[in-house]
């Protein structure tokens, strides 16, 4: 049997801002209902979730390509709750802070490319306008330096999010 919790959320709240993103996890785990007013729905359209973390600092999304999917999104799913846990330890640090001031767990990759890094793995994501962060992709680290493919990867999904923006076309 599941267990449902319903709530309403004050116009002034986001979601994040009253379930901290691991509560949120666990109530979606448990098939948790949560009621959002429908200014908030861009967030979680169809089977898209972008919304990871808002804090006062930062908004932090999944990047989803044009077919729909998110490979940060996917990869983070299949981590073990103690990986994601780290991971989103880290994105609440920077969206509530601005700033993870342990220089190991995040670092500018160059290009415009950071990576939050809970060990072993890496999310690389980009700054946008309007306080945002995009998670572009994740990956298990498995050498030093960061692999040249996997780079190519974020810079490709960073144009293709500031095409898509630009046109006004990324969130339909």
């Amino acid at each position: 049997m599941s267990t449902y919790f319903l709530t309403s959320v004050p116009p002034s709240q986001t979601p994040l801002q009253i379930f901290p993103a691991i509560l949120l996890r666990s109530f979606q785990r448990q098939k948790t209902l949560v009621i959002v007013p429908t200014e908030w729905y861009i967030y979680s359209m169809g089977e898209k979730e972008y919304f990871l973390y808002e804090g006062s600092e930062f908004t932090i999304e999944w990047y989803y390509a044009p077919n729909g999917r998110s490979q940060a999104h996917s990869y983070f799913n299949a981590l073990s709750d103690q990986q994601q846990d780290r991971f989103l330890s880290l994105v609440r640090a920077m969206g509530s802070v601005g700033k993870i001031f342990n220089r190991q767990k995040f670092t500018y990759e160059g290009d415009g490319i950071y990576a939050f890094k809970p060990q072993p793995q890496r999310f690389l994501c980009f700054f946008f306008t309007g306080k945002k962060i995009i998670v572009t992709n994740g990956f298990h680290k498995q050498t030093q330096k960061l692999p040249v493919e996997v780079r190519a990867r974020a810079l490709r999904a960073k144009q293709d999010y500031e095409r898509r923006m630009k046109e006004g076309s990324y969130y339909e």
